[in-house]
């Protein structure tokens, strides 16, 4: 059996290396997390495997840093956390609004080919038949003629007798 973990000079570097992951680094403290022996590869794995769907590291880095209770195990992964929960509602509201603002562009360009349909549509009228000239002269698009359900209800009598 190897014995290497024995000499002084590894207690000495096990001692640094335990110092260090647990110093004060800068008033916040030493870097806690619940995830054990386990890599954050290894748990985003097993995320991605029970969730059935690609996960982020800051969805790892959540789950890492959240006791069973909910809690996060100290104020400074709290605060990385909403940071993070705040960065990813600021990138869902912009693709929301991309993605209204293609759909409106959609519409508008789906409008603007109708219009220019129509306009090529009435100068072919134009050009072409009289009937359409005197059409145009003495109908207007805000007057209406007869709807066509009264000419429906006509030819289709209801069994119920209308309203007068």
């Amino acid at each position: 059996m190897d014995n290497s973990r024995d000499t002084e000079k590894a207690q000495h570097r096990s001692q640094t290396y335990s110092n260090a992951s647990m110093s004060d680094r800068n008033v916040h403290g030493p870097h806690i997390h619940l995830s054990g022996r386990k890599s954050h590869k290894q748990i985003q794995e097993e995320m991605e495997e029970e969730l059935e769907r690609p996960v982020s590291l800051g969805e790892v880095f959540i789950k890492t840093h959240t006791k069973p209770d909910g809690m996060y195990v100290d104020r400074k992964t709290e605060k990385i956390a909403q940071t993070y929960e705040k960065n990813v509602q600021e990138k869902f509201s912009e693709l929301e609004n991309a993605a209204r603002e293609a759909e409106h562009s959609r519409a508008v360009a789906n409008q603007k080919d109708k219009v220019e349909h129509l306009s090529l549509v009435e100068k072919y009228m134009r050009a072409t038949y009289l009937a359409f000239l005197d059409f145009m002269e003495t109908h207007s698009t805000s007057a209406t003629t007869k709807p066509v359900s009264n000419g429906l209800r006509a030819t289709f009598p209801t069994t119920t007798p209308a309203a007068s």
